[in-house]
């Protein structure tokens, strides 16, 4: 494979066996499983770009959001901005939404990030506060109470 400016491109070294024969490639398909709350799910990519190992085959995704987001849909999770959009729709802060939901406000900016997956249970709670207004209410007057102490 050359580079754009005719040079041979240097091959990289791979991790499993070592030997300096890591190149770019697609792979047709890709069968992982992965899990989420303690259940596993099955992912299936396709047309995936890898670096890939000529002697050994292993292989890196070049593209780690292919997968994660692969679980999120399996998973039936919201995406990370789904979850910013939510928020900022209810006009809450990071700090005051992590409150509503039951987690740090570190956690919910990871799962806003993509960092982490929510759990199943935060996920239910993020959309009943996207669906239900008197839930949103119920909340917001939570909140402001908890700051007046």
């Amino acid at each position: 494979m050359n580079t754009p400016k005719g040079k041979k491109m240097k091959k990289r070294v791979c991790p499993t066996c070592f030997e300096r024969s890591v190149v770019p490639s697609v792979i047709p398909v890709h069968e992982a499983e992965m899990k989420h709350d303690w259940s596993m799910y099955k992912i299936t990519l396709y047309d995936v770009p890898v670096n890939q190992c000529e002697k050994c085959q292993s292989f890196n995704i070049m593209d780690g959001e292919l997968e994660e987001n692969a679980l999120r849909k399996a998973a039936g999770i919201l995406f990370p901005n789904e979850i910013r959009d939510i928020r900022e729709k209810l006009n809450l802060t990071v700090e005051d939404f992590a409150k509503t939901i039951g987690v740090i406000p570190k956690q919910l900016e990871g799962f806003e990030e993509g960092l982490l997956y929510q759990s199943k249970s935060a996920d239910i709670l993020i959309r009943l506060m996207d669906h239900l207004s008197e839930f949103k209410d119920y909340f917001k007057e939570s909140i402001h109470l908890n700051k007046q102490k």
